[in-house]
């Protein structure tokens, strides 16, 4: 019984996030479920600042394999991530993610633009 009543409790709240988890108020009905759900284009997106301090810093640790490593690559990965900051990253992620770009192509653009060439 006790069973039961959780699945059914399950049940309801899933049916409740498929409803209201896509479009915008008042558009989601049983007959249009799936229709306002469209991948957000960058004017509806919000960079929410961390006043409590709760995100931790996520750093970038380039990762190679001792056995392709070498001089050159570790001094292309080096002058990479002097380039980078959080900002650029931020901009590296638009450009595939929101900006559809390839990371081949993103990545050659933040190279030209850095002088990385």
């Amino acid at each position: 019984m006790r069973t039961r009543k959780l699945l059914s409790v399950a049940a309801v709240l899933a049916v409740g996030v498929a409803l209201t988890g896509c479009g915008k108020s008042g558009s989601s009905s049983t007959t249009s479920a799936g229709q306002g759900c469209q991948s957000a284009s960058g004017s509806d997106l919000v960079v929410l600042t961390d006043d409590k301090k709760l995100q931790t810093v996520d750093n970038i640790i380039p990762a190679i394999n001792a056995g392709k490593a070498s001089p050159t690559l570790t001094g292309a990965l080096d002058k990479v991530g002097a380039a980078l900051s959080t900002d650029k990253l931020v901009a590296l992620n638009k450009s595939t993610d929101i900006d559809r770009k390839t990371p081949k192509t993103a990545a050659e653009a933040f190279v030209k633009a850095e002088s990385l060439d």
